[in-house]
């Protein structure tokens, strides 16, 4: 009895416990955003705005139907999850984004689900059966209870793999869905891994998340792919039209990534087309 009390105790003990960090991956030093943006200077336009502003044309914009990219500086995900440093972001009731990602991003089946990542008080509000310490890996997959509203986060049986986000998530991922909660009264954005090509791994660094970006770019205007830490002059001609004067003219539905956030840590971001 002795022994089961004690065990117990621990068990409560763990439970009540802060979910350690998720973002134990490497972080970039001050300097490397700044840096990887005068590499692809002749490639990409960046508007340097605040943190706060960024945040919340970031919001708009997903209201509106964009599909962005996502970099945070910091530690990277430490896993197979993307989970608000390394995100590509959608508006969650938008059921077309599915298939422009998939299509046009990740370049795989059209029937491969994207994750919900929701506000960790409101999450019980949306799916069922969400643990008391939550989801803030992105582990569980639970049945959605307002399946019409966010068709492009639930799979076709109803169910979503969700990550809750909390005090151990980045407090600018936050701040995003707070701020798209804000707008549309609905407190999840449709979340999935930064990466642009099959078999390809998340990316890590700004100069990284920039290549990734001018890829699916230069291949939605019909360059050449930008690969690696560098742009192939093939796509750079592309990419860079696409900056220029054809950029303010397109749609949302033409391309795979309208835009990307850079969070730099320091109150300023930049936010690059």
């Amino acid at each position: 009895e002795a022994e089961a009390e004690a065990a117990e105790a621990r068990a409560a003990e763990v439970g009540a416990r802060a979910a350690p960090s998720p973002y134990g991956g490497t972080a970039h030093p001050p300097g490397a955003v700044e840096a990887a943006l005068e590499e692809y200077a002749g490639f990409v336009e960046a508007e340097w705005l605040t943190e706060a502003v960024a945040i919340e044309r970031t919001a708009a914009s997903l209201a509106a139907g964009e599909i962005l990219a996502l970099w945070a500086s910091g530690g990277a995900e430490y896993g197979p999850r993307a989970l608000g440093r390394r995100s590509i972001v959608a508006d969650p009731r938008n059921a077309a984004a599915v298939d422009r990602l998939n299509r046009l991003v990740k370049k795989r089946e059209p029937f491969r689900p994207f994750a919900p990542s929701v506000l960790v008080e409101h999450a019980g509000e949306w799916f069922e059966g969400v643990p008391p310490s939550g989801s803030p890996y992105m582990s569980f997959a639970l049945p959605c209870k307002r399946r019409d509203a966010i068709p492009a986060v639930c799979h076709v049986d109803g169910s979503a793999r969700l990550q809750t986000v909390g005090g151990e998530a980045d407090p600018r991922w936050r701040a995003l869905i707070a701020a798209f909660f804000a707008l549309t009264g609905v407190p999840l954005v449709l979340n999935t891994s930064f990466n642009t090509r099959p078999a390809e791994p998340i990316v890590e660094g700004p100069a990284n998340a920039l290549a990734a970006f001018l890829h699916v770019a230069s291949e939605a205007s019909g360059g050449e792919a930008v690969s690696g830490g560098e742009a192939a002059s093939g796509a750079g001609g592309s990419a860079q039209g696409g900056a220029e004067e054809g950029a303010e003219e397109e749609s949302a539905e033409e391309g795979g990534i309208d835009r990307l956030l850079l969070l730099l840590g320091d109150g300023r971001a930049a936010l690059v087309r």
